[in-house]
């Protein structure tokens, strides 16, 4: 199986309710998204599952995202800001035992950053930690465990005053 890892694009530092949960993309956040959408169309693997938090941030990451690969947008809670990665690898290994050879999953940091270093058995290289709007390709050996995992790529759109 091959997963996508997504940290939502860029948010506003605040929402008009106040709740964290509520913070939605900016222009570069919606920009990000656009962006890895359209690397994921001319992937030569496309998920074929997308499942984000359901924190408005992440829903805005992945909504695009789905639109343009034609899928349909699946929410789990265990995308949601303070989970585990044990959580997230149940959800990835239930994606997996369905049959689904490629998935992409859409959430928060510190959460993915845990994940992607849990599934590639330490580290993926940089600053170990993904960046909002930053998508890591791993490509799971077998089943769906700890240091089962091999980067494929790394994807965030770069703009000038990155």
């Amino acid at each position: 199986m091959q997963l996508f890892i997504v940290r939502h694009g860029k948010a506003a530092r605040h929402s008009d309710s106040g709740r964290d949960a509520d913070r939605e993309l900016t222009d570069r956040g919606h920009r990000q998204a656009a962006y890895l959408g359209d690397r994921l169309l001319v992937s030569d693997v496309r998920p074929g599952v997308i499942v984000a938090s359901p924190l408005t941030r992440a829903q805005q990451t992945a909504r695009p995202i789905a639109e343009l690969l034609g899928l349909e947008l699946r929410t789990d809670e265990r995308l949601a800001t303070g989970s585990t990665a044990g959580l997230m690898i149940d959800l990835i290994a239930e994606l997996h035992d369905a049959g689904e050879a490629a998935g992409a999953i859409v959430g928060h940091n510190p959460d993915l950053s845990l994940l992607a270093a849990r599934l590639l058995g330490g580290g993926w290289g940089g600053s170990h930690e993904l960046r909002t709007g930053q998508m890591v390709a791993v490509r799971l050996r077998g089943r769906v465990e700890p240091n089962a995992g091999e980067l494929v790529g790394v994807e965030r759109l770069v703009e000038d005053d990155d």
